[in-house]
């Protein structure tokens, strides 16, 4: 997951439950594919590249549960996919339009709307961004793989602050704190560099209020 670097921002040690939306999209035999977001009971909001590989089966939740002892821990929660639903206009040569929707088989089971948490900081990174402009990503893009990338008004794009290791964001949430202290995604991971390491890597967003109608009118109930 990325997070936009601002005054606003939380630091990386979020409470259990803070993060309660975070999905992972697996394999049958349990391989991460892609990072998506729980925005209904019964939908996943991620990328429509992600849909490309031949073997999505299920999304991984975690549940806030109790142990024996009383303590709270996160519980796994596997739920089959019943069906995709990419974008209609989705480019892959200029990876514009890059969002979908994965409907799950069953209800994700909601206690009062706040059982949900995101995977642990153990694994899971939450890695701080700053946002750029079109022209600035483009320039950084262009510097790292020598080829020109048009940013869409329909995307938007920000700067790894630092380095970081972990490569599986592809169809994550971009989010930030809004006013009223809750989290709110403003994008979806589209692409970026392989090269994880990198200072200063781009990443590029699918800009998520620029398809509020195409999500609601998708979504079935």
């Amino acid at each position: 997951m990325n997070r936009t670097h601002n005054n606003e921002t939380l630091g990386n040690n979020d409470t259990l439950g803070k993060l309660r939306w975070i999905a992972w999209i697996k394999s049958s035999s349990g391989d991460h594919i892609c990072g998506g977001s729980l925005i209904s009971k019964r939908y996943v909001l991620t990328a429509t590249h992600c849909l490309r590989h031949n073997d999505l089966a299920f999304v991984q939740l975690r549940k806030k549960d109790y142990d024996e002892s009383g303590v709270c821990t996160l519980a796994k929660e596997d739920i089959p996919i019943e069906r995709t639903i990419g974008h209609d206009s989705y480019n892959k040569s200029v990876r514009s339009n890059d969002i979908a929707l994965v409907r799950l088989a069953r209800n994700a089971s909601f206690n009062s709307g706040h059982d949900y948490a995101s995977l642990d900081t153990d694994t899971i990174e939450i890695t701080e961004v700053d946002l750029v402009t079109a022209d600035q990503c483009q320039n950084r893009l262009y510097e790292l793989m020598h080829k020109k990338n048009t940013i869409h008004e329909s995307q938007t794009c920000a700067l790894q602050s630092g380095r970081f290791d972990d490569c599986r964001n592809s169809g994550g949430p971009l989010t930030a704190l809004g006013r009223n202290g809750r989290h709110v995604q403003y994008g979806v991971a589209s692409y970026g560099l392989n090269a994880c390491n990198l200072d200063n890597a781009p990443v590029v967003y699918t800009r998520v209020e620029s398809f509020i109608d195409w999500i609601l009118s998708s979504l079935e109930e």
